[in-house]
């Protein structure tokens, strides 16, 4: 039988495949409503969570752009969760000061539900096909199974009929060997000799000469029964398309940093560091063929104290990143006169970073103890813990293994670097 006969779909499989897309559509949906709802409402600023959905929109863009279907739906999709079922429960919402804040969180939840309008027809699409493929594949795999079980039968009998054959020749020639042996006693005491019984079969064991070992087939993965003809809803693929410099150690894409970022920055923060001030940038750049390049140094308009840097208008960084289809990668600030670690203000800003894509990074440049160190909050015990977190400010967190050193940065010596200072 052609194994693509086998392969084809059956009665049922429509509802099968179906039922597969909408739990995916589903499990989707409640990743990113769980992004969306893990910015709670402890920002007292409402701009903040309008923020938060331009950054979800831009890094859907480079999501989509790149070929990343099921990562631009989700931060689309987050973004429209931050207005309808977040925003609303601020405080603020309907304070009509923040009017206008609520105008472009209403623009941003529009834009964000009119492009997952489109590629929901289209992530359903890749579901369907998806599950499609996993099928057939499963279904081929029984079928090579019974060919395989199928050929295993042929040659134990065959074995069998082997060692039947050696059985009935040892029987002729014990029989001949006997008879010579019998007839020379007889010679011996003058009588003729008596033909042997056939020896017993029970228990016989051909010589080993004849002997050949066959182990039954190992069975295809993931054959055992109906329900695996169809594919696995546990988790959604990460990528739709293969990163072209493959992962990093711990799963996650190769972030390009350029060599003369951090002697750039320090340049730059130095009249703040040696006020014994903070400084602090966003990580701004590209995705392309899966890997993340770090483009831009963008400088937002800031205030900074000993040990804190607070952004006072994020608009123009984020019009720049705009117009440049750049995608937020990340954060960098000075620790003056600390060591390079993750305070309990850095582990919640990273966290936001985080939220919004998987391999952001945050670059602490210690200036006292001339020291450089790219983190992330640690997944999932250092997201989950600081998401979970309510409060705000500086508070213990005492737990080390909040974050770790990123593994899965690169430093560029050849690679550009735009400077965008925004500061006043």
């Amino acid at each position: 039988m052609d194994g693509g006969d086998a392969a084809a779909p059956i009665d049922g499989d429509a509802e099968e495949i179906k039922s597969i897309v909408n739990i995916k559509m589903k499990r989707l949906r409640e990743l990113a409503d769980k992004a969306a709802k893990d910015l709670g409402l402890h920002y007292e600023a409402l701009s903040v969570y309008t923020q938060s959905m331009s950054r979800s929109m831009l890094n859907g863009s480079a999501e989509y752009d790149d070929g990343n279907l099921q990562r631009a739906f989700q931060l689309y999709y987050r973004a429209a969760i931050i207005y309808l079922e977040v925003m609303p429960k601020h405080a603020g919402f309907n304070d009509p000061k923040n009017a206008t804040v609520k105008a472009e969180a209403s623009e941003l939840c529009r834009q964000a539900l009119s492009k997952n309008e489109s590629l929901t027809v289209i992530v359903k699409e890749k579901f369907a096909d998806d599950a499609k493929k996993e099928m057939a594949s499963a279904r081929q795999a029984v079928t090579d199974k019974t060919a395989r079980d199928a050929n295993v039968q042929q040659i134990d009998e065959l074995d069998a009929r082997l060692a039947a054959l050696v059985h009935r020749r040892n029987e002729r020639v014990g029989t001949v060997a006997a008879a010579a042996a019998a007839a020379t006693a007889a010679m011996a005491v003058g009588r003729p000799p008596l033909m042997p019984s056939a020896p017993a079969a029970a228990g016989y064991q051909p010589p080993s000469a004849y002997s050949t070992a066959y182990t039954t087939a190992p069975t295809a993965a993931g054959v055992g029964g109906a329900s695996s003809l169809y594919p696995s809803l546990d988790g959604l693929a990460d990528f739709d398309v293969k990163p072209e410099e493959g992962l990093s150690a711990d799963g996650l894409r190769w972030v390009h940093i350029p060599a003369r970022l951090i002697p750039e920055f320090r340049a730059r923060a130095k009249f703040n560091s040696e006020s014994n001030r903070e400084t602090c940038g966003i990580l701004a750049g590209k995705l392309k063929n899966g890997v993340l390049s770090i483009t831009a140094l963008v400088m937002p308009p800031q205030t900074g104290e000993a040990d804190s840097c607070s952004v006072v208008d994020d608009l123009p960084a984020f019009n720049y990143m705009e117009a440049n289809g750049c995608m937020t990668i990340g954060w960098i600030h000075t620790h003056p006169s600390q060591t390079a670690f993750l305070s309990s203000v850095d582990l919640h800003t990273s966290c936001m970073y985080q939220t919004m894509l998987h391999e952001a990074i945050a670059i602490v440049c210690s200036v006292k103890y001339d020291d450089d160190q790219t983190f992330r909050l640690t997944t999932p015990g250092g997201m989950q813990a600081i998401s979970r977190c309510e409060k705000r400010g500086f508070h213990p967190h005492e737990d080390k293994s909040l974050f770790e050193k990123c593994t899965h940065v690169k430093f560029d010596a050849d690679a550009t670097l735009e400077i965008v200072d925004l500061r006043l």
